[in-house]
């Protein structure tokens, strides 16, 4: 059975219920083996890049191999998807393990929350608009065609509509395949509770359409230019008159997928398949097997 797992990028000492329970699969049942529990902590350490193991509900496992020495060895998965990048202290060595592997799936979700430097500094995120903006040019210089994934927070404390217009701009600018856009809210037990929740809630909410109507068009755009083209896609279920499946630029629910015709084809579930791309809505694709 063809496998994929989504994998995540993150700090050794963050735990994460990242995976549904349903996405927690045993390799030892070979009948549900789409999807398989396996998160991927990395942090660069002075002689080269640490993983952290989290297989399933259990403890996390250190280990001193490399991604491409142990992740991408293990028998039976055919794609790797890496999430939850920090911008700080972002491993490189990665980008050059994506470039060449061909099981790592060009794809990096990198949660930017925002990039005004004075909305940085008070999230106490370690980096500014000009660092983070040359990081993501350099994730495109050395991996050509990669897909960036981000989320981003409006209406956090403090937020004027300066910070907002530099945020509005600099999306217009990076052009993410990928973008989600959240409301702050004010949750106790954070370094942001303490600050004054002084953006209105209709603000927020009006700030926050702003955003994903620009990445509706950026998103459109570039869904536009998969038509024609084939793409090997991972087949996830069956709903209504279609297959519903994703593309190496897709993790599950957060992202665009890709509808076949169920009435005039058969697909297996957790199976993959060459989808020649006919059409494009903004955040789907439609195909046919070839």
């Amino acid at each position: 059975t063809d496998n994929a797992i989504s994998g995540m990028i993150t700090k050794l000492d963050r735990h994460s219920n990242y995976y549904k329970p349903e996405e927690y699969t045993s390799f030892k049942d070979d009948t549900h083996r789409r999807y398989v529990g396996i998160g991927v902590m990395i942090r660069k350490v002075e002689d080269g890049v640490l993983i952290t193991r989290v297989f399933e509900n259990g403890p996390a496992e250190e280990s001193g191999l490399s991604l491409g020495d142990y992740i991408v060895k293990v028998e039976g998965i055919e794609w790797i998807r890496l999430h939850y990048a920090f911008p700080t202290g972002f491993p490189e060595d990665v980008l050059e393990v994506m470039r060449t592997e061909e099981k790592i799936c060009n794809y990096l979700d990198i949660p930017l929350q925002h990039i005004a430097d004075p909305i940085l500094k008070s999230m106490r995120r370690g980096t500014t608009q000009e660092k983070t903006t040359a990081l993501l040019q350099k994730f495109r210089a050395e991996v050509p065609g990669i897909i960036l994934r981000t989320s981003l927070i409006v209406g956090y404390p403090g937020e004027t509509e300066a910070d907002f217009e530099i945020l509005k701009n600099w999306v217009k600018e990076m052009r993410f395949e990928r973008l989600g856009c959240f409301t702050y809210s004010h949750e106790e037990n954070t370094h942001a509770h303490q600050l004054e929740d002084d953006v209105p809630e209709e603000v927020k909410q009006q700030r926050s359409n702003a955003i994903m109507e620009i990445q509706s068009q950026i998103s459109w755009e570039h869904n536009q230019s998969c038509v024609g083209k084939t793409f090997r896609c991972l087949i996830d279920r069956k709903e209504g008159v279609h297959f519903v499946g994703r593309t190496f630029m897709d993790s599950p629910d957060v992202d665009n997928e890709v509808l076949i015709d169920a009435t005039k084809n058969y697909l297996k579930q957790g199976d993959f398949a060459k989808i020649k791309i006919t059409e494009a809505t903004d955040y789907d694709l439609i195909g046919v097997p070839i």
